[in-house]
């Protein structure tokens, strides 16, 4: 209520009770279910409600259409990519899905036995498997605030701007990314460095931009 917006949440498993329960899990019927709630979406937008789709989409195509459609109308399109790796989604497994398809109870499952076609540049890449609930909470109203879509509410206490351009700098490397980090590093030009010089260069590195 900060923002003083209406927003609604469109949940795949909800419309297919409604509005796609002619629909099959086949890749046309699911082509067809993306484009009628990228449509929904629309509408709801154009009333002025913030829509959150939380749909299953495996394929490329379908949802640049979605994306080009919303364009086409200026409306505002963001992808969250869900980036959590398939053994993390397993073990959350909610629905108990993952266990009927471990069990052969269900066939042409999305990243499983059917394919699963990633963004190549979502607007937010969501990792959330390393962060809290909250973290992954600011990460979307971050960017909501610096698209413009939420506007005239409070930003951060006092007034003040978000740090780095608005962007979530993460200090540590993950693991999948080591060896590329380790190979750019030793193309990078060198300076011999006292010990002294190393101690302010970790207290810039820590938070001396604070000061």
């Amino acid at each position: 209520m900060e923002h003083g917006k209406t927003v609604y949440r469109l949940d795949g498993d909800n419309i297919r009770t409604g509005l796609n329960r002619d629909l099959g899990f086949s890749k046309a019927d699911r082509a067809e279910s993306v484009r009628r709630v990228g449509e929904l979406a629309c509408l709801f937008a154009d009333a002025g409600v913030i829509t959150i789709v939380s749909l299953v989409s495996p394929y490329l195509e379908d949802r640049n259409a979605v994306r080009k459609r919303h364009e086409d109308q200026g409306i505002k399109f963001l992808e969250v990519f869900m980036d959590v790796p398939l053994s993390v989604v397993q073990e959350r497994d909610p629905k108990g899905l993952y266990a009927k398809v471990a069990a052969g109870e269900l066939k042409g499952f999305t990243g499983v036995d059917d394919p699963y076609e990633p963004p190549i540049n979502p607007e937010i890449n969501m990792r959330n498997q390393e962060m809290t609930i909250q973290q992954s909470v600011d990460v979307i109203m971050r960017k909501l605030v610096k698209e413009g879509v939420l506007v005239g509410g409070p930003v951060l206490p006092n007034g003040l701007p978000y740090p780095d351009g608005d962007e979530i700098v993460d200090l540590l490397v993950h693991s999948d990314k080591l060896a590329a980090k380790k190979a750019e590093a030793a193309t990078l030009p060198k300076v011999l460095m006292t010990d002294i010089d190393v101690n302010w260069l970790q207290t810039v590195a820590e938070g001396g931009r604070r000061l």
